[in-house]
């Protein structure tokens, strides 16, 4: 509730022209990370789309393509749901509309292994929105 009370203040930052959406794969319910990062990117002047807990990945696909998103973040907290997160992140990248879209992951598993964002086909990881925007910007 307090997150929100800050909206009307972030939502009123000027523009970069990068869209991003995030989200939690598919079983993974901790979102209060991934919801902060979309939040302090949305002041930075990123147009951020945070889709919540458990989403499905062709529901990500979709909402990407449709607003024609720069990046995609996913976030992982249990590392049971490492699986999940390189097969949907196989599933991304395999639909031709989103070759251009940047998958970024991010959780706990990523500050424990430093090269597993590689292994589970991300672009990169980040472990704050300050490390992100470098990528973001590219």
């Amino acid at each position: 509730m307090i997150m929100t009370q800050l909206y009307p203040y972030i939502f009123n930052e000027r523009k970069n022209g990068r869209t991003i959406v995030g989200a939690c794969v598919s079983g993974e319910l901790h979102e209060i990370g991934i919801r902060m990062v979309c939040d302090l990117l949305e002041m930075d002047g990123f147009d951020t789309h945070y889709l919540g807990a458990n989403m499905p990945v062709y529901d990500i696909i979709e909402y990407a393509h449709k607003k024609s998103a720069s990046a995609i973040l996913l976030s992982v907290t249990l590392t049971t749901h490492l699986n999940t997160l390189k097969n949907m992140i196989k599933e991304i990248k395999k639909d031709e509309r989103l070759k251009d879209v940047k998958v970024i992951v991010g959780g706990r598993p990523f500050l424990i292994d430093e090269n597993l964002y590689k292994i589970v086909g991300a672009d990169f990881y980040s472990v704050d929105s300050d490390d992100i925007k470098p990528h973001l910007m590219g």
